[in-house]
């Protein structure tokens, strides 16, 4: 299986702050080594193909998740 990850944090690249993104690269670094770890798990709530993004969307929207939704492409 083949899994794909994309984390997007463009506020420190934004605001030309080089501390926020060395910290946020920090905290991204240990997630990783934790998850391989198995010491951090991600709870997924629900699963949406990428054609329901705008379902997955108001989901997120009305609140109540305790978990990630998660957008599958085909």
């Amino acid at each position: 299986n083949l899994t794909l990850v994309q984390e997007l944090m463009l506020s420190p690249m934004v605001l030309g702050r080089d501390d926020l993104r060395i910290h946020q690269t920090g905290i991204l670094a240990e997630c990783a080594q934790r998850m391989a770890a198995g010491s951090l798990q991600v709870r997924v709530q629900e699963t949406f193909p990428m054609a329901e993004a705008a379902a997955a969307h108001r989901r997120l929207e009305a609140g109540g998740l305790t978990g990630k939704l998660v957008l599958t492409l085909p």
